[in-house]
């Protein structure tokens, strides 16, 4: 068998017998150091890598110098990243710098949760030492608390809270001067007072100003609807009713009255209402009474069948015993019949509007007979006797027979007087006169409404004796000042003479001293017999040219009331009441020399403070010097 006989060849065949070709790992692999199966005879690493094949360097595709060539890892590898450790993302594995360096290193307490927490930092240094616990820190905020010691921006204030800074956390005003819970700054001054005409809701705070007058309606005090007479015989008396108001229509403005007779029993009869000579009857109202055209006298005449066609026919005024219409013979009603003597014909004036009057020796009256139910009391105890309708005042006297029980043999005749005054409704106003003594001061007044009239008086306050209570002046004024005529300060409005006449003239005080002397004495002779400037030559306005027209002058057109007072300028003689028109005229400025204090009207005669003349004659001499002598070393206060 041929084959390859050397046993160190890859080929050998230990069967065979005749040498053949051997093969051996260099004609495999054409390298001397691997065996048969292409393995390495040296691999010191054991990585695959035939050592006589093995090529260092770096083999980590992340390195910056990687070699793919590199079959033995030499440790040579060089990494990229931020190489400078004062940045953030500084690496300590970096070999080269590939520029991410971005963020510096902020060292401090990183969490949140710790007072020391520093929003900056990047880096915990260690630092952070005390819980924070989070809230509102100050101490002006409504809900702060000193437990906290981190603000939050939690705080709440009053002004979030009211909308106002006026008031503290709870509501309260800061100032409140009156303690009423406004605001000082938000008070509104006025009147308070609901009542008040001038009221406004908007108003917090109440000045006195509340006045209830201006806008008051008199209140209408209606009066009773019923008023009882008790007669001459006791328990028996007349009722009167008022049974209706006329507010429009034909009957506006008048009342409808009812009588009825009251009894002691329901079993009582009203037999007749009757008058005579001695037993006076008489019905009458102060104006007339309201009849109808198709009414009657009586109203047993009256038919409610009409009531519906003709409305005023119900307030018909008729006379009647019981009953208010046509009788009801069914009921044993009757007629009501009436009878009256030749001379006196009540019915027929009556009839006609006017008072019933039954008084004469025959007499006259209206009843039913005996067998009529007509007038029984029945539980009510009334027995209708008569319907008034009016616009005045009722009154009367009636005589009314009565059955007792019914019984026809013990009939009593009582007579009652009635009238309605005081059952008309009444105005009443709370507004008047409230000051006591006035000559119209009202006791019911609540109000005062500004009218009160305190009686007579001097109303001119220029008036010695001037009375600011007065209502009205009645010429008692007194007008006090110098009344002789050769001194200086004479004034022809004064009355009274006060003492105060004298030739001294109003302090000129040259210097403004306060002192009279040598330098007053020398400036008044420096305008000796000169006019002084002009300064007491002037020409007082007539009373016309001031507006004001005095009744003495002929053709003035004055009445019953003007000024009274003769010395003033507008003097009325044929005034009978003074008005308070009355002027007096002169210089009504204090600052000026010739001040007239009694003067209510300035007549432009005003002199300034210093001038020579003092006698205002136009020339200043020896008077006007021998004037000024009299102040000679004076103060002008003790003057």
């Amino acid at each position: 068998m041929v084959g390859c006989l050397d046993s160190e060849a890859c080929n050998y065949n230990s069967d065979a017998n005749t040498a053949g070709d051997c093969e051996y790992p260099l004609d495999l692999y054409g390298v001397t150091y691997v065996d048969c199966d292409g393995a390495c005879l040296n691999d010191g690493d054991g990585d695959g890598v035939c050592d006589e094949d093995e090529v260092a360097g770096c083999m980590d595709e992340l390195a910056v110098n990687f070699d793919a060539a590199a079959t033995d890892e030499d440790g040579s590898c060089l990494y990229p990243g931020c190489t400078d450790p004062l940045y953030i993302e500084y690496d300590a594995d970096a070999d080269v710098d590939d520029g991410t360096c971005a963020t510096l290193v902020l060292e401090g307490c990183t969490d949140s949760a710790y007072l020391e927490y520093d929003a900056d930092a990047n880096v915990d240094d260690g630092s952070c030492q005390v819980l924070a616990v989070f809230g509102c820190t100050d101490a002006l905020a409504c809900n702060y608390s000193g437990g906290y010691n981190t603000d939050d921006g939690s705080c709440i204030y009053a002004s979030d809270i009211y909308g106002s800074d006026l008031v503290d956390c709870f509501g309260n005003c800061l100032n409140d001067a009156d303690g009423d819970g406004v605001c000082d700054a938000d008070e509104v001054a006025g009147c308070t007072d609901q009542a008040a005409c001038n009221y406004s809701p908007t108003i917090t705070e109440d000045d006195g100003s509340c006045e209830y007058c201006s806008c008051y309606e008199p209140e209408v005090i209606p009066g009773p609807d019923s008023l009882y007479f008790e007669s001459d015989s006791a328990g028996y008396g007349l009722e009167l009713v008022r049974v209706a108001e006329h507010t429009s229509g034909d009957l506006a403005g008048q009342t409808t009255y009812r009588l009825f007779i009251k009894g002691q029993s329901p079993a009582d009869k009203l037999s007749s209402v009757f008058g005579n000579g001695d037993l006076p009857l008489n019905i009458n109202t102060s104006t007339s009474w309201y009849q109808d055209p198709v009414g009657s006298n009586y109203g047993s005449s009256i038919n409610p069948l009409l009531f519906g066609i003709i409305p005023s026919l119900p307030y018909d005024s008729w006379v009647t015993i019981g009953i208010e219409q046509v009788p009801n013979t069914a009921l044993g009603e009757a007629e009501v019949q009436g009878v009256s003597s030749p001379g006196q014909n009540w019915l027929a004036a009556f009839s006609a509007g006017g008072g019933i009057d039954i008084d004469d020796v025959t007499g006259g009256a209206w009843f039913v007979t005996n067998d009529a139910t007509n007038g029984i009391a029945g539980d009510g105890l009334s027995m209708l006797v008569a319907q008034f309708t009016t616009d005045g005042v009722i009154s009367g006297t009636l005589n009314f027979q009565l059955f007792l029980n019914g019984d026809v043999d013990t009939d009593i005749r009582p007579t009652v007087s009635f009238s309605s005054e005081g059952m008309e409704s009444s105005l009443f106003s709370y507004c008047g006169c409230t000051q006591e003594g006035a000559e119209n001061y009202d006791p019911n007044a609540v109000h005062d409404d500004g009218s009160c009239l305190s009686g007579p008086g001097c109303t001119y306050a220029n008036a010695a004796n001037y009375d600011v209570n007065a209502g009205y002046d009645d010429g008692s004024c007194q007008f006090s000042g110098c009344t002789v005529d050769y001194y200086r300060n004479y004034t022809t409005y004064a009355t009274v003479d006060d003492g105060s006449c004298s030739d001294a003239p109003p302090c000129p005080d040259s210097n403004g001293d306060g002192m009279i002397g040598a330098l007053e004495i020398t400036d008044l002779l420096v305008f000796y017999n000169t006019d002084g400037g002009g300064c007491g030559v002037f020409s007082p306005l007539t009373p016309i040219e001031l507006g004001v027209e005095p009744c003495a002058v002929p053709g003035a057109d004055c009445g019953d009331e003007g000024c009274t007072y003769p010395n003033a300028v507008n003097f009325d003689p044929g005034a009978l009441n003074d008005d308070g028109s009355c002027f007096w005229t002169g210089c009504t400025d204090p600052e000026m020399q010739n001040y007239q204090p009694l003067a209510n009207l300035d007549d432009g005669t005003c002199v300034m403070p210093i001038c020579w003349d003092f006698d205002f004659n136009g020339s200043v001499g020896i008077q006007d010097l021998l004037d000024l002598l009299l102040l000679f070393n004076l103060s002008c206060e003790g003057e």
